[in-house]
């Protein structure tokens, strides 16, 4: 014990080095806690002026600022769905009460457009005027219609619409919904990019928003040949006109097939330089830069015509779509989980 009290100063030395290094290893570990803080603080700023130039870049791309008051702007959207969304989350306008919906698709044989209708069904959606413009045929036209059991008026674009400027009315006023671009391919699909701008529009803006988006339309949808030139690899293509060989009776979805009775009537082509796959009896025109990706599309859209058709009552279809609700209920044999 004496021992220890002799050598107290060296002791209390130890300990003060002890705390004094105890302190300095603190006061690294705060400063590179503060550092570290700083850093997400000045990438948090650097994303949110990088979202603020994108978000001004797209209103003035659009000139949506003289048009109206922005209510949002979703960063990653889903076409459709975000713009019902963003108008019941961010105007507070629910989806039943839309009176007017004006909507500018890609194509017209998208699968998402002919698909749109399930959605809107399933929100209450039952608007006085629904119009869909996009690029193609007056066939593409008819076939949408009849998806749409002649409750849209579809018009034709010139080209493929990469802007699509869409119009929404409503009992609290009348809002765009724009989506700056649609010019990247993915997988034989467009998909948005540089989000969605929900704005309400100016009352004396109103006449001008339609005037805008009807600028997009043709008078007339083209006319396209009655019987396509068949592609010259006739070892690829069937010359009966059928599904592919190796499955000729059974359509793959993502979730389902469909086992057919005979061979859906479907012809398969090349026109100007796109696989087309065309069943008339359905209204189902499908195409893409591959056969395989324009045979995925056809099956997509064939089983949205399944659910769209034969799962309806016949009092809920209009009589232009009675015959493909017979037709596609006689020709599917069963339908099972994949």
């Amino acid at each position: 014990m004496r021992s220890l009290w002799g050598h107290r100063h060296y002791i209390m030395l130890a300990v003060a080095m002890l705390c004094f290094l105890a302190a300095w290893l603190l006061s690294l570990g705060i400063a590179a806690l503060v550092w570290l803080l700083l850093g997400v603080a000045a990438v948090a700023i650097f994303l949110s002026v990088v979202d603020d130039i994108r978000i001004r870049r797209g209103r003035l791309r659009a000139g949506l600022d003289a048009l109206g008051v922005q209510v949002a702007w979703l960063p990653n959207i889903n076409p459709g769905s975000s713009m019902l969304n963003a108008l019941e989350d961010r105007a507070g306008v629910p989806s039943p009460s839309i009176s007017g919906l004006f909507i500018q698709t890609c194509e017209l044989t998208h699968r998402y457009i002919m698909g749109f209708k399930k959605e809107l069904d399933f929100r209450g959606v039952h608007p006085d005027k629904l119009e869909i413009v996009g690029m193609g045929h007056s066939r593409d036209r008819e076939a949408l219609e009849a998806a749409y059991e002649g409750k849209a008026e579809v018009a034709c674009s010139a080209e493929r619409l990469t802007e699509h400027f869409n119009i929404l009315e409503s009992p609290k006023g009348t809002f765009v919904w724009f989506e700056p671009r649609h010019d990247v391919e993915n997988g034989g699909t467009f998909s948005p990019q540089d989000g969605g701008y929900l704005v309400r529009v100016f009352p004396d803006k109103v006449a001008e928003v339609h005037r805008r988006f009807d600028e997009a339309k043709l008078p007339d949808c083209p006319n396209e040949e009655l019987e396509p030139e068949i592609a010259n690899d006739t070892a690829e293509v069937p010359q009966t006109g059928g599904l592919e060989a190796d499955a000729p009776r059974e359509i793959e979805c993502e979730d389902r097939v469909f086992v057919l009775n005979e061979p859906a009537p479907c012809k398969v082509f090349t026109e100007d330089g796109v696989w087309v796959v065309l069943c008339e009896p359905l209204c189902i025109r499908a195409y893409a830069d591959s056969r395989e990706e324009a045979m995925a599309e056809f099956c997509e859209a064939f089983a949205v015509a399944w659910d769209e058709y034969a799962s309806a009552n016949e009092s809920s279809l209009a009589p232009d779509a009675l015959p493909v609700r017979t037709y596609i209920r006689e020709i599917v044999q069963e339908v099972r989980p994949k």
